[in-house]
């Protein structure tokens, strides 16, 4: 393990429990690797007392994380009691546990979960299962079994945008046992049409030119605000349904280059690592992803961009100043 991650374990189970927003705040800023590097680190120390138990907790929220990577949306658990986490993604609802070691496993309890919650299904993430964890899980037919390797697979085709999250949606619910139509789409998708550099740049999604883009001004510090959380914050909620976000950046750039597709909109003090005391009232808009457009966005001679403004993805995908915006 390098030296960074191992500072960075430490400090996350020292903290875990007594300030779960702290290391939520680190856990983000990790990419899928670090991650899954983490997770064996994690598996390799949990126990029952402290401070072993702590990497159990540790373990729990660098799951999650991977289910905001996959492209859901993600209630993290209280380490208490409840779920360990919570998964939606257009409207379906899933269970998560995830567990250090099968030692540690109830598959009923995940079970009941499912139904208290009224979820599609129950998914159980684990380093490894045993044959009856198997035959437990096949008993009572409504939660799934997926070992963290799976899992950190699942997460590096979705970021290579090799898979889709409704794509995942499909692998983790239960299926139909005799039709496999499901599977070999994903398959075929694979295999026929290989992402290139260009399709990775502009995204899988066709392009709707009449999209609502809101472009917010901001420092430029506020550009390492985005790219880091992925995220654009405490703003007031907007006047109307948005699908993207653009950020111009004032003085000395004064142009507009980064954008990114809204996945969702919450308050500020819902959001498990932004929340602020001093910014009650404000919204964090959380993003799919962020893109660069091929050419910065100038500033158009007497245009002056103060508060926050309207324009469409067409317009924003073709301006050369903008003037060209509004």
């Amino acid at each position: 393990m390098s030296v960074g991650v191992d500072v960075t374990l430490k400090f996350l189970v020292e903290k875990a429990e007594t300030d779960p927003i702290k290391i939520r705040e680190f856990i983000r800023e990790l990419g899928t690797q670090e991650i899954k590097l983490l997770l064996k680190v994690c598996q390799q120390n949990a126990g029952k007392d402290l401070p072993k138990r702590n990497y159990g907790l540790v373990h729990q929220d660098l799951i999650n994380f991977l289910g905001e990577k996959l492209g859901f949306d993600v209630e993290f658990g209280d380490y208490k009691k409840g779920p360990d986490g919570i998964w939606k993604f257009k409207g379906t609802k899933l269970i998560i546990e995830s567990k250090a070691s099968p030692t540690w496993l109830e598959i009923k309890q995940a079970s009941d979960y499912v139904k208290k919650e009224k979820a599609a299904s129950g998914l159980i993430i684990c380093p490894e299962f045993t044959e009856d964890n198997i035959k437990a899980a096949q008993g009572y037919g409504n939660v799934r079994l997926l070992t963290t390797d799976g899992l950190c697979k699942l997460t590096e085709l979705k970021d290579k945008n090799i898979i889709s999250t409704e794509d995942v949606m499909s692998i983790l619910l239960p299926q139909e046992t005799v039709k496999l139509d499901f599977l070999v789409n994903i398959l075929y998708r694979i295999t026929a049409a290989p992402p290139s550099a260009e399709g990775l740049e502009k995204g899988p999604e066709p392009i709707d030119k009449n999209a609502v883009v809101a472009v917010y001004p901001s420092r430029p510090d506020g550009v390492k605000f985005l790219l880091k959380n992925n995220a654009w914050g405490y703003v007031r909620k907007p006047s109307k349904k948005i699908d993207y976000i653009a950020l111009y950046v004032t003085k000395p750039q004064q142009s507009i280059v980064y954008y990114g597709k809204v996945r969702r909109i919450i308050p500020q003090e819902e959001h498990p690592t932004l929340a602020r005391q001093d910014r009650k009232g404000k919204c964090i808009i959380e993003l799919e992803r962020v893109e660069k457009l091929k050419e910065p966005i100038a500033l158009g001679e007497g245009d002056v961009i103060q508060g926050m403004r309207y324009t469409s993805l067409g317009k924003l995908l073709t301006a050369k100043t903008t003037k060209d915006l509004w």
